[in-house]
């Protein structure tokens, strides 16, 4: 299987919600699949699915389909989920915990460790809570490799910078507002409110 370093955004973006069906269909007892079926649970076309395959080598077989598991070993590989991955939670409000408690991680490999907060006495019920002059010595004692950010907008470059410090250089940041990236580190913002104008501006085009 190949990794192209010219792959577009467009197909980074859909690999997920391959890899998602892809789980769900094998947990309905599913043992194969086509491009059409695929397609058709995804509201793409077929050719869209097969090219999308076809940017990281021949995942199918002619008149034969995708082998499901096959195809899930090889997105798993693909999205770095063949591996464990070490999460911290900056921000233990109600956001950073809802996301905390998320069902989906240890089924993908990712474990979150614990989550960090500047207040001190926050208890969360699944995860532990510590301040933010622990977040140093923890990220380095549990192999730490991600971090989410969920706190407010004056202290998330802060963050950013701390975290690219202790060698942190994967980050989803739920903050909505504009990050100074370092060099090496991949950070992908979440901005709910950008998506709300987004979803408007959908459904007036209809």
């Amino acid at each position: 299987m190949k990794k192209s370093p010219e792959v577009s955004n467009a197909v980074i973006a859909r690999l997920p919600k391959y890899y998602s069906l892809l789980i769900s269909l094998r947990e309905k007892g599913m043992k194969k699949i086509s491009s059409t079926q695929i397609a058709e649970c995804l509201g793409y076309s077929p050719s869209q699915v097969r090219q999308d395959f076809s940017c990281f080598g021949e995942f199918g077989q002619h008149g034969y389909g995708y082998d499901i598991d096959n195809l899930i070993k090889n997105l798993a590989h693909l999205l770095d989920l063949d591996r464990n991955h070490n999460m911290v939670i900056i921000g233990a409000g109600k956001l950073g915990q809802a996301i905390a408690h998320h069902q989906l991680y240890k089924k993908n490999n990712i474990h979150v460790k614990a989550l960090f907060d500047i207040k001190e006495g926050i208890k969360s019920p699944d995860c532990p809570v510590y301040t933010m002059d622990k977040l140093g010595s923890f990220i380095k004692e549990n192999d730490i490799d991600v971090a989410m950010i969920a706190t407010d907008a004056d202290s998330c470059q802060k963050i950013i910078d701390d975290l690219y410090a202790l060698g942190i250089r994967k980050v989803l940041n739920f903050v909505e507002i504009d990050v100074i990236t370092p060099p090496g580190m991949t950070v992908l913002n979440i901005n709910v409110m950008e998506g709300l104008y987004i979803l408007f501006f959908k459904s007036l085009m209809k």
